[in-house]
């Protein structure tokens, strides 16, 4: 017998699953992040961005999870209760938009690709403090 989970609202799955830290990752409608834990048969957590839909799945960097979103903004979640770690998330430089997930270059270097075909190297304590980038 395998585990099935069900969000039970009608609500379609649009992106993942991405398997991190125990738990299974999916974008519901492109603007809510669910997180499954796997011996459970709901939802763990979600986050809901207050506009806009998510880039991709999240990535792990620096024991928390980074998504970016379609407004210029990457999140950095804590992986066990899904509550942002900056207010607001972190908002990216000028018109500035992910282009898709980000990826750790290193324990301390996060790399962002940008829709204008660029990139942004982000580190750690950028990413934990606020949002004056």
């Amino acid at each position: 017998i395998e585990r099935a989970w069900r969000l039970g609202d009608g609500r379609t799955i649009t992106n993942g699953p991405t398997l991190l830290g125990g738990f299974v990752f999916v974008i519901v409608d492109g603007k809510s992040l669910v997180a499954l834990k796997l011996e459970r048969d709901g939802p763990a957590w979600n986050f809901d961005l207050p506009d806009g839909t998510f880039i991709s799945t999240p990535t792990e960097f620096a024991g928390k999870l980074v998504i970016a979103d379609s407004q210029g903004r990457l999140w950095p979640l804590d992986a066990n209760s899904g509550k942002p770690t900056i207010v607001g998330g972190y908002t990216l430089m000028g018109t500035s938009v992910a282009a898709g997930m980000p990826v750790a270059l290193s324990a301390n270097r996060l790399f962002v690709p940008l829709a204008d075909g660029t990139g942004i190297s982000l580190t750690n304590e950028q990413l934990s403090g606020s949002n004056a980038e």
